[in-house]
């Protein structure tokens, strides 16, 4: 390999460009590859914004008609057709033999909610046209589950915790799969709260409240007070994040009405799993409460969402699984 450098530059500056030297050294006559294309005589033109095709520069999509519909419709069960013989399996639902008319009032399906299928002949309440179980809370919760499959790792499991549970998809398959744990779920927006302890209710029994086994209580995670003493603790193991000692808050079994000498076995969290960049609308109140600011590994002048994981502590020795956003990387976590 030979580099030619201009007549018209010193010899010790860099080369703008350079020839690979074959059998023909006569090439090195042409000069030079272009640094600006490379060598293939043509370049990219920059291409000039254009209006969206899909909201036809609107910004947003119209609300679609069929949604707003469902959102005011009587309630519905969904019901699913079974082969002969099938039995469920995990833990029975508690009132899933009770006929519909028998159930308590606060089961009763209001406008706008269905009673879906979930796990084993386990059922969950939600909205028509609001938020919804998908796909990412299966991932969450079967990554959750694996320890369930360990006959003596699922005896460890004693307390868990879903943070920002929403309607209690993940957290209620959290709970039929470790049958004997105490399960807990935080939850800022009071009415996906509700419509958890609806299905806590259905499932597990207990009060209105969800005084059982598996439990939410209404509270924004973010608003805890600091534990200076414990962020060691707290974020031992993370790294990745922008996180100083005025943003770490400490998620206790106090609040939870656990012993404090108490740990969190197992700790979920469902997506978004990218850091994504949005707005939302002053008159979207759901919207705006779905946005996590806290500003971990986001930026000062932006609402990103909040990297969600997944993780197992202390019993992220020998198997733990975890799911992290790009960038975030999650060792261990106590709490």
């Amino acid at each position: 390999m030979q580099r030619f450098v201009p007549l018209t530059g010193s010899l010790t500056d860099n080369a703008p460009g350079y020839n690979i030297v074959s059998e023909d050294v006569a090439e090195a006559a042409l000069g030079p590859l272009c640094w600006k294309c490379s060598g293939t005589g043509s370049v990219t033109k920059k291409v000039s914004l254009v209006e969206c095709k899909v909201c036809n520069g609107r910004k947003r999509l119209p609300v679609k008609s069929d949604v707003q519909k469902a959102k005011t419709t009587p309630g519905m069960i969904t019901r699913q057709t079974l082969p002969p013989g099938w039995e469920p399996k995990g833990p029975r639902c508690f009132y899933g033999s009770t006929p519909a008319d028998e159930l308590p009032s606060d089961l009763s399906l209001q406008d706008g909610e269905q009673m879906c299928v979930f796990v084993g002949d386990w059922r969950i309440i939600q909205r028509k046209g609001g938020h919804r179980w998908t796909t990412d809370d299966i991932v969450t919760g079967w990554v959750a589950g694996k320890l369930s499959r360990d006959s003596a790792a699922s005896a460890s499991v004693k307390h868990t915790l879903d943070l920002g549970c929403g309607n209690g998809s993940v957290l209620l398959m959290v709970a039929w799969q470790y049958p004997e744990a105490r399960c807990f779920g935080m939850e800022a927006r009071s009415e996906a709260v509700g419509l958890a302890r609806r299905s806590i209710k259905y499932n597990v029994g207990g009060g209105p409240d969800g005084s059982c086994r598996v439990k939410v209580i209404n509270q924004d995670f973010r608003t805890l007070i600091p534990k200076e003493d414990l962020l060691d603790d707290c974020i031992e193991g993370v790294s990745n994040l922008s996180m100083s000692k005025n943003d770490a808050h400490a998620i206790l079994p106090e609040e939870f009405g656990l012993p404090a000498s108490s740990k969190f076995d197992l700790v979920t969290g469902t997506p978004p799993y990218f850091q994504v960049d949005f707005e939302v609308t002053k008159s979207s109140p759901r919207a705006k409460t779905a946005i996590l600011s806290a500003k971990v590994g986001g930026s000062e002048d932006t609402n990103e969402t909040n990297p969600a994981t997944a993780v197992v502590s202390p019993l992220e020795e020998p198997t733990a699984g975890h799911a992290a956003a790009p960038g975030v990387t999650v060792e261990k976590a106590i709490i």
